[in-house]
C-alpha cells in the first residue's frame, strides 16, 4: 500500500473518529462478532466506563444481566444484525452502568460498511428525564380522567337529588305561609331547617367537584353592588332575627354602584360568611361592611368585612380555618353542625376572582372576617359577555312595564311545575305553565310573554335548543323575552351553556320563594302586586 493511500486512510479514520467524539449522544460501534472497536466521551459519562474499559469487550457488558440470554434483541440490537430495522429507527431498552445501575435510553443503529468490514454505530440517548415525564403524564391524565368522572358523577347525584330536595323545600316553604298552629309551625320550621343543611352539604360537595376538576370558571357582568349586599343580607335576615340578632349593614357609598364581576360567587362568599357568623353568635349583633379600598380610572378594588360578637377561636387555630375538609371541632358532640367545606371554598373563590381573605379571632370576643377584591368599572370595554351582560340589560335602564305580567314556567317535572306556580301565586303573578321545550316555542308564538323560567333538561326538545328558538321568534318581532334557566346541576359547563343558549339568567333548585322574588324583581322590576 502507498504511502498516499495510508495517509489517506488514516485521514479518513481520524476524521470519523472525531464526527463520532463531537456527536452529542453516546456512541459505541461494534464489529460483527459483537466487540466493542469505537465509543466516545458522551458514552463514557453514560455509563461510567472509560473507553479503555469498554474497547475489545463484549457489548453484553453494556447490557442487564437479567436480561442476559432472555431477550436476544438486546445482542441482535447493537451487534451485526441491525439490518432487519430501518436505519436510524430508535427502540427504548435498558443499559447497565458500570456501577451497576440499570438506565433506561433509547438507541438507533446505523450499519457501516467499510473496506474492513461491517460494523453497526449506535447511537444512545439517556431517556430517564423523558421517562419520569412519560409517567408523569400517565399519572396526570389517569388523575384528570378520575377527577372528570368523579366531576360527571358528583354532577349527575346533585341533580338527582336536588330535583326531590326541591319539592320537599318549596312545598314545606308553602306550607309556612298557610294557616298553622304554633305546634305545626314548629314542625315545618324543622323540616325546613334539616332540607336547608341538606341542601348546602349538596352545594359544598358540588363546589368541591368543580374546584378539584378545574371547572370552577368565574363570570364577568355588570351587577350592583350596593344591591348585592342589601339581597345577601335580606336573604339572611330571618335566620338574625330568630337569634334575636341585631344584623348591622355599613354600605360605602363612594363605590360606584355598577361594576364587573361575578356577583353570584361574590354572593356566595358573603352568604357563607353571614351564615357562619349567625350560627357561631349567641347574642349581640352581626356586622357586613362595604369598603372602597383603591380606585383608578377603569378599576376599583372593594373590601367587604363581615363581624360578629360570637364565641371566636383561638389564634393557633385561626390557620385552621380555610382549609378543606378541616373542622376546629370535630367530634361527635360538637355543638354547631357543619361539613368544614365552605370557608375552604369561600377562600378558593376569593383567590380565583384576584382577592384575598383573612380572619381575625379571639375566643369570646366574636370574629372578624374580611376579603378584598379587584373589579371593573362599568366604563371600561368587556370582552366575553353573554347577551345579558350587556349595559343596556341592566335593571334599571328598561322601560317600565304596565299590565299585568305575562309569566310562562316550562318544567316537565309535575310537583316541581304545581309549585313554581303557587310560589309566583304567593308573589303576585299569575303564571302558565308546559312541560316541554315544544310546547314552550308554540307558546311564546302564540303570546309575547315577559318572563320565561325555563328547565334545562326536558323531553322532546331541551331548554336550550327551545332557548335558541324562542330567540329566532323574538329576533322577528324586534324584542327581547327575558329568560331564566332552572338548572339541578349547578356545573360551570352547564351554567356557561344557558348563556351560550341566550338565556338571561339562572335560578338552581330548589327554588325558594325569597331567591324567586328576587329574579322577578330585577327582571320584572315587579312591585308585588302584579300589576
Amino acid at each position: 500500500m502507498s504511502g498516499e493511500m495510508t495517509d489517506a486512510l488514516q485521514l479518513e479514520h481520524e476524521t470519523f473518529r472525531l464526527l463520532v467524539e463531537a456527536a452529542p449522544n453516546g456512541m459505541v460501534m461494534v464489529d460483527q462478532s459483537g466487540k466493542i472497536v469505537l465509543v466516545n466521551s458522551q458514552a463514557e459519562t453514560l455509563f461510567g466506563y472509560t473507553r479503555e474499559e469498554m474497547i475489545g469487550q463484549a457489548i453484553e457488558m453494556l447490557v442487564p444481566s437479567r436480561y442476559r440470554g432472555q431477550h436476544p434483541q438486546y445482542r441482535d440490537d447493537f451487534n451485526g444484525t441491525p439490518h432487519a430495522r430501518p436505519m436510524g429507527v430508535g427502540r427504548d431498552l435498558f443499559g447497565v452502568r458500570k456501577d451497576g445501575k440499570e438506565v433506561p435510553i433509547e438507541i438507533g443503529l446505523n450499519p457501516i460498511n467499510t473496506r474492513f468490514g461491517a460494523f453497526t454505530l449506535a447511537s444512545i440517548v439517556d431517556i430517564t428525564e423523558r421517562k419520569k415525564a412519560d409517567e408523569l403524564r400517565r399519572a396526570r391524565d389517569k388523575a384528570l380522567h378520575e377527577s372528570q368522572l368523579k366531576s360527571a358523577f358528583v354532577a349527575n347525584i346533585s341533580h338527582e337529588l336536588r330535583t326531590p330536595l326541591a319539592g320537599i323545600v318549596g312545598m314545606n316553604e308553602l306550607l309556612l305561609n298557610s294557616n298553622l298552629d304554633d305546634q305545626q309551625r314548629k314542625l315545618a320550621e324543622a323540616i325546613q331547617t334539616s332540607a336547608q343543611y341538606l341542601l348546602s352539604i349538596i352545594n359544598d360537595l358540588l363546589d368541591i367537584s368543580k374546584i378539584e376538576a378545574g371547572k370552577l370558571n368565574l363570570r364577568r357582568i355588570p351587577f350592583s353592588s350596593i344591591s348585592l349586599v342589601q339581597d345577601t343580607v335580606r336573604l339572611l335576615a330571618d335566620n338574625a332575627r330568630s337569634k334575636k340578632l341585631a344584623l348591622i349593614t355599613q354600605i360605602d357609598y363612594s363605590i360606584p354602584d355598577y361594576l364587573v364581576g361575578d356577583p353570584d360567587r361574590i354572593r356566595q362568599v358573603l352568604i357563607n360568611l353571614l351564615s357562619n357568623a349567625i350560627k357561631f353568635t349567641e347574642k349581640g349583633s352581626v356586622n357586613i361592611e362595604s369598603r372602597l379600598e383603591e380606585e383608578n380610572e377603569l378599576d376599583v378594588r372593594v373590601r367587604f368585612v363581615v363581624k360578629d360578637t360570637g364565641v371566636g377561636i383561638s389564634e393557633e387555630d385561626t390557620h385552621l380555618l380555610f382549609q378543606p375538609f378541616t373542622q376546629l371541632d370535630s367530634s361527635s358532640r360538637k355543638r354547631f353542625a357543619g361539613t368544614g367545606l365552605g370557608l375552604s371554598i369561600s377562600r378558593t373563590l376569593v383567590e380565583l376572582m384576584g382577592g384575598k381573605i383573612t380572619a381575625e379571632s379571639s375566643p369570646g370576643q366574636g370574629s372578624t372576617f374580611s376579603f378584598v377584591i379587584p373589579l371593573q368599572k362599568l366604563g371600561k370595554k368587556l370582552e366575553g359577555f353573554s347577551p345579558s351582560a350587556e349595559p343596556d340589560m341592566l335593571p334599571d335602564s328598561r322601560l317600565p312595564k304596565s299590565g299585568q305580567r305575562l309569566v310562562l314556567i316550562v318544567e316537565d317535572n309535575p310537583l316541581l311545575q304545581q309549585l313554581a306556580l303557587k310560589q309566583l301565586a304567593l308573589i303576585g303573578l299569575e303564571a302558565q305553565a308546559v312541560s316541554t321545550g315544544r310546547e314552550a316555542v308554540q307558546a311564546v308564538e302564540e303570546i309575547a310573554f315577559d318572563l320565561i323560567f325555563m328547565d334545562c333538561n326536558l323531553p322532546e326538545m331541551d331548554g336550550f335548543e327551545a332557548t335558541r328558538a324562542i330567540r329566532r321568534i323574538d329576533a322577528e318581532r324586534g324584542q327581547r323575552t327575558h329568560i331564566i334557566a332552572l338548572t339541578a346541576s349547578g356545573m360551570s359547563a352547564d351554567v356557561d351553556n344557558c348563556y351560550a343558549a341566550g338565556m338571561d339568567d339562572y335560578l338552581m333548585k330548589p327554588v325558594t320563594i325569597p331567591t324567586l322574588r328576587e329574579k322577578v324583581d330585577r327582571w320584572l322590576d315587579h312591585d308585588g302586586s302584579g300589576k
